[in-house]
């Protein structure tokens, strides 16, 4: 799958968490925001939560946790393989 694509399928899985947090992001600007990761082994695409910060007047580890504990139920059930 190209990466392109890839972030298009993942935008999808995520909007409905990330749009509940922060309404203004859908699914192809949180498509915009995928990109690969720091380390390889960290999987394929991340999402940069330091971008939600500001709106949600959290810090970025809080926010990743709590976008983890959103999608806790869509692991291994298709494109979310680990968080």
């Amino acid at each position: 799958m190209r990466p392109d694509a890839l972030a298009q399928e993942v935008a999808q899985v995520l909007a409905p968490v990330i749009s509940a947090l922060v309404p203004e992001l859908d699914a192809a600007t949180i498509a915009s925001l995928l990109g690969p990761p720091p380390k390889p082994e960290m999987g394929d695409l991340a999402f940069p939560c330091f971008r939600l910060s500001k709106p949600l007047k959290q810090a970025p580890p809080k926010i990743a946790q709590t976008l983890a504990e959103a999608l806790a139920d869509q692991v291994g059930k298709g494109l979310i393989t680990a968080l």
